[in-house]
């Protein structure tokens, strides 16, 4: 379930996500394990899924449109009730536009950073982020920064980075020591 707005689309119904919420409660106290229920939606589902418009009807389309756009499709603050964690996945690194099909709109860091304090301000605790990068970052210093933007975007809200992440980082797990070269906080 890696769209952030299933219920809109059709994929799954909020019985169906607390009837799995069930099952894994029970089967961890049958086995008498902590069984966590882990979420991880990709926000480019909302952020390209259509062209985003000016929401607060000042004529211009700013990230606070994206922020209010966020609100009225993303279901992370209505789903994220059943789910021990939810870790959203900016999409920030592999997308260097949003909005209509991904070519609208740039998404800079002053974007990410918002989306990222609208990750931290407008949903529960229990809600993190998802660090992404892939192989890209060994050829393109580019990718490595945006990679390392994660964390200046983090810290640029709260002072350091979020005590819970996920992430993304390909097949190749050396992908993390490699950017920790760059970002050792990443």
């Amino acid at each position: 379930m890696e769209d952030a707005k299933p219920i809109q689309s059709g994929r799954i119904t909020e019985y169906e996500i607390n009837t799995i919420l069930g099952r894994i409660q029970e089967v961890g106290r049958d086995l008498g394990k902590d069984l966590q229920f882990i979420w991880i939606p990709t926000l480019r589902s909302v952020l390209c899924s259509g062209t985003i418009t000016d929401q607060d009807g000042d004529g211009v389309i700013t990230n606070n449109d994206v922020i209010l756009w966020l609100d009225k499709y993303s279901e992370i603050a209505l789903l994220s009730k059943y789910f021990d964690y939810v870790f959203p996945q900016p999409g920030y690194y592999f997308a260097d536009k949003i909005g209509a099909n991904c070519n609208q709109i740039e998404y800079t860091y002053s974007l990410l950073v918002d989306i990222l304090r609208w990750i931290k301000n407008s949903n529960p605790s229990n809600v993190y982020i998802e660090m992404e990068a892939d192989g890209a970052v060994r050829s393109s210093e580019y990718k490595l920064q945006r990679a390392c933007d994660y964390v200046s975007s983090q810290e640029a809200i709260s002072g350091s980075i979020w005590e819970n992440r996920a992430y993304y980082f390909d097949w190749d797990i050396n992908i993390v020591p490699y950017i920790r070269n760059t970002c050792p906080k990443w």
